[in-house]
């Protein structure tokens, strides 16, 4: 199985790598690494199991049915199906206001699907690291 690694800090994506492994295995890696990184008195650290609904277009290519093969697939109609597509998501560099966080760093990590998916993870990711002006009360270190 191929795992997708993708890699955000600040509005931008800095590393997209694929692995041969499952994506469980990928992630307590990840994590590892990126609680190496992580300043607990500043950020929190968190790992997050999620999912994101996808909607495929029919016929599948034989290759793409191998992939989704272990994911729940709901029927939408004959030209279309959705998907729930499992990933997890490391923060380890955000701020929090009130209720709130602002994430600056994060990884996300997937099942690779091919590379217009890879595409849309990495606007996923950068989107959710964007450059902004934070909330009152956070200042950029």
């Amino acid at each position: 199985m191929k795992t997708i690694y993708i890699r955000a800090e600040r509005g931008k994506v800095v590393e997209t790598t694929i692995f041969e492994d499952k994506p469980e295995n990928v992630v307590k890696e990840a994590a590892r690494e990126a609680l190496e990184e992580w300043d607990p008195s500043l950020s929190e650290f968190v790992v997050l199991k999620d999912e994101e609904r996808v909607t495929l277009e029919l016929p599948l290519p034989k290759e793409l049915e191998k992939v989704i093969k272990d994911f729940v697939v709901e029927k939408k109609d004959d030209k279309e199906i959705i998907i729930r597509y499992p990933y997890y998501t490391i923060s380890f560099d955000n701020r929090k206001v009130n209720e709130d966080y602002v994430e600056y760093k994060i990884i996300i990590i997937g099942p690779y699907i091919n590379d217009d998916f890879t595409a849309w993870l990495e606007t996923l990711a950068a989107d959710i690291v964007s450059e902004h002006n934070p909330p009152k009360g956070i200042e950029e270190l």
